[in-house]
């Protein structure tokens, strides 16, 4: 969705109101898609891990899973940040 709305961008002066409307599109969608890709175990990023990892290092974090919804409500509070960087880079790229 992202990359279709960066494509209509092209076609919209900067100043209307269209324009401000799918800029904010993009942005709100490649911000969830990074956000859900975050490796903590109730995001789809922690699925993704899961299938990289060798078992012994999946049973370990699935020993941490329990306490996941605590580390995510932290994360979000004070790791989020780390995030617009890549956001921006995804912005930049696409469009």
């Amino acid at each position: 969705l992202a990359i279709v709305f960066a494509f209509l961008l092209n076609y919209f002066p900067v100043s209307s109101p269209t324009f401000k409307f799918f800029n904010t599109v993009v942005i709100a969608n490649l911000s969830l898609m990074v956000f859900n890709l975050v490796p903590l175990p109730p995001l789809d990023g922690s699925k993704l891990l899961y299938a990289l990892w060798p078992a012994n290092a999946v049973q370990a974090l699935a020993t941490l899973e329990r306490y996941s919804f605590l580390v995510l409500i932290i994360f979000i509070f004070y790791g989020a940040k780390f995030l617009s960087p890549i956001i921006a880079w995804l912005y930049v790229l696409i469009t």
